[in-house]
């Protein structure tokens, strides 16, 4: 996704979490900022949520109940619950009225208080024995202060539920944008060294990219092309092609097409620990039979079964190889 994209949505973000701490702005404002950075994010729940939020609920036109797709978002806005009526048969009930409706009702209720209060009675009176029963609202105002608290229940419910959605939604966005950035930063450092062991893997670098960020699956498996042919590069300009070795009872093959062969054999002549070339070696081997698997798979016209989650992570892979590999190059000539 577009950094510009997500740095707009983690500041939104972090713009309505402070807005609902410090009550801020009408809560009504803050829905409709919500369903901005959801429609950024293309978040399709999000938009559905807080489009219902903003202007209503659907109801089913054939029976007045309301519509199946909604109890979902309901339920995430902390709008559902479960009662028994009259009966004793239990129901689920959603209070689906906006918040802007729900504020309106609760100033209404306020304005009934005001007049539910009881009539001011005075003592004065020429007749001593006059017998006084005054009109009092009390039940009424009990009522009221009752509808007050359970719609302001409601409201706080949902202020909950939409805190904690936006929250969760910030958080993973502020953890894909470290992550982005230390890939990114690690893709720089990686194309600047690819660079300077040889000047023709830029064009294969450009077409990496405009490959993998492409929606056509064929495009996924020729990214993945144009990574194998780089480690290639990377192998024949570090450990070009030689006569095979033995190791114990195995003969290991170094020949033009033993790229992973060869950049294994770079490695273990590494200067560093054992251990730490041998973790590189070990995810060497591994990452090059997967790549092997896939690029003979894609060879032979079969792109269905690569997707293009695995095809960004074998490029992000291939990147992170690179780096250690290339970063062994500076422990050799230090």
């Amino acid at each position: 996704m577009n950094k510009k994209i997500i740095d707009e949505c983690v500041s939104l973000s972090d713009e309505i979490i402070k807005n609902i701490e410090l009550n801020e702005i009408p809560f009504e404002s803050i829905i409709l900022k919500c369903l901005r950075v959801c429609r950024l994010l293309n978040d399709e729940v999000g938009i559905k949520l807080f489009s219902y939020e903003a202007y209503g609920y659907p109801y089913n036109e054939e029976n007045g109940n309301l519509a199946t797709e909604a109890w979902a978002m309901v339920k995430l806005a902390g709008r559902y619950y479960v009662d028994k009526d009259k009966y004793g048969k239990v129901k689920k009930y959603g209070k689906t009225q906006t918040v802007a409706e729900l504020n309106a009702s609760i100033d209404i209720l306020k304005a009934r208080m005001e007049s539910a209060k009881d009539p001011n009675i005075s003592l004065a009176s020429s007749n001593p024995t006059q017998f006084l029963n005054p009109v009092s609202n009390r039940s009424e105002r009990l009522g009221i202060v009752q509808d007050i608290a359970a719609m302001t229940k409601i409201l706080e419910k949902i202020k909950g539920a939409i805190y904690d959605y936006i929250l969760k939604l910030n958080t993973r966005l502020k953890f894909e944008n470290n992550i982005s950035s230390i890939l990114e930063e690690n893709e720089l450092d990686v194309n600047e060294r690819l660079c300077d062991l040889d000047s023709n893997i830029v064009n294969k670098i450009k077409a990496i990219n405009d490959n993998i960020n492409s929606e056509n699956p064929e495009d996924w498996s020729n990214a993945l092309t144009s990574c194998r042919r780089i480690l290639k590069d990377v192998a024949d300009k570090l450990y070009p092609p030689r006569d095979p070795i033995t190791k114990g009872n195995k003969q290991i093959k170094l020949g033009e097409d033993n790229v992973i062969n060869r950049l294994i054999a770079f490695v273990e002549e590494g200067k560093e620990s054992k251990t730490y070339n041998k973790i590189i070696g070990d995810n060497l081997d591994y990452f090059g039979n997967r790549l092997d698997a896939i690029y003979n798979a894609t060879s032979k016209g079969v792109h269905a079964d690569l997707t293009h989650f695995e095809a960004k992570r074998y490029v992000v892979y291939t990147y992170f190889i690179l780096g250690d590999i290339l970063n062994l190059c500076d422990k050799k000539d230090a």
